[in-house]
């Protein structure tokens, strides 16, 4: 019987890198857990911490883009859209967001046990603890780990020094080492460094547990729901047309001939053409979420803004024809205006915090 795999991932990674698993692989790890088995474990303290950061993580980005649409309203034929939310609605919906994800957690409720094994090991100046202020917070989060953890596979996933060795980031610091083996624990550190991301190293570990028979196991999995994400109901061009029309041949196929009109073959084309058509989902959602976010624009300033975000002209182009042609935008020959609805919504959500990292440098 394989040993359960327990994930537990600090608030400067969780908030800071994956704003709550919404990007750099946020979605990937979590849709990954889900076909591994594998469980989040989020501490009480740890839940509000990542509601507190996620809260002001947002305000930040929430200024610049302010900041950004009362620049650039001048330039518009529209006034930018004025829907920013405020603390209290982030608040709500990070903890929609971890409601959304209970069949992958594991909650650690906060106990006066907890808090008295934190209190000794703070006095012990056993890891994670600190030589500034001690770290009792993040004792108490470790400390809530290992109540829950026992005889599991453990991965750590934090930039927190205090957790691994004094000299090192790559190696957990020994006393974490020891504690976990005494309690049957395999556990693994993942620290990325500050120029790389911290999921791919456990998303990797994490993909070891999941089947090698279901290779669309990760297509389109949405992070707080396991449906299809919001990109992913873009257009994106044709769907599959279904088996053609039967042929008359005048040999029979061999064994090494396709069999051309079964499904088989159909399976195939959908599993090579299903790297472009998730790259042409994600290049629609991110142009359809920056008209919405900004409002009307002239063409080429819109194109010149895409490539700022990583799409090319001609990609850019391709994407706007296509969201015209699926009523999700309009041309009125020298401007591109957004359509208001549930998609553009959704699509703006998704890049918003693109967009408001691309203000803040532009400004």
């Amino acid at each position: 019987m394989a040993r359960p795999v327990l994930v537990f991932i600090d608030t400067n990674v969780a908030i800071l890198e994956t704003h709550l698993f919404f990007k750099k692989l946020g979605p990937e790890l979590l849709a990954a857990m889900r076909k591994a088995g594998a469980r989040l474990v989020v501490p009480a303290i740890l839940k509000q911490e990542y509601v507190k950061h996620y809260v002001e993580v947002s305000r930040a980005a929430r200024s610049a883009m302010e900041k950004g649409a009362s620049l650039g309203r001048p330039f518009f034929d529209q006034p930018p859209p004025s829907f920013f939310p405020s603390d209290d609605e982030i608040r709500d919906r990070a903890r929609r967001n971890l409601e959304r994800l209970q069949e992958l957690i594991v909650f650690v409720p906060e106990t006066d046990e907890l808090l008295l094994s934190t209190s000794r090991r703070v006095m012990a100046n056993n890891a994670p603890s600190s030589k500034t202020d001690h770290g009792f917070k993040d004792c108490l989060i470790w400390e809530s780990v290992l109540s829950v953890a026992q005889d599991c596979e453990l991965h750590v996933v934090s930039k927190d020094k205090a957790f691994y060795q004094e000299d090192s980031t790559d190696r957990l610091a020994d006393t974490i080492v020891a504690e976990t083996q005494a309690k049957g624990i395999t556990v693994y550190g993942h620290h990325a460094g500050k120029s790389g991301n911290s999921l791919d190293s456990v998303l990797k570990a994490i993909l070891v547990h999941v089947s090698v028979d279901d290779p669309n196991a990760l297509t389109g999995v949405d992070a707080t729901s396991g449906a299809t994400s919001a990109s992913a109901a873009l257009p994106s061009g044709e769907d599959a047309a279904g088996q053609p029309e039967e042929q008359v041949v005048e040999h029979a196929p061999t064994s090494d001939v396709p069999e051309a009109m079964g499904v088989p073959v159909q399976g195939e084309l959908d599993t090579l053409l299903e790297p472009m058509r998730a790259e042409n989902q994600r290049i629609d959602g991110t142009v359809l979420g920056l008209i919405a976010l900004t409002g009307a624009h002239g063409k080429e300033p819109f194109y010149e803004l895409l490539t700022e975000l990583g799409i090319d002209v001609a990609r850019a182009r391709n994407a706007c024809d296509r969201l015209v042609l699926a009523g999700l935008m309009t041309d009125t020959g020298s401007h591109l205006l957004p359509v208001p609805g549930r998609i553009s919504e959704l699509a703006a959500a998704m890049v918003q915090d693109e967009v408001a990292e691309l203000m803040l440098r532009n400004r």
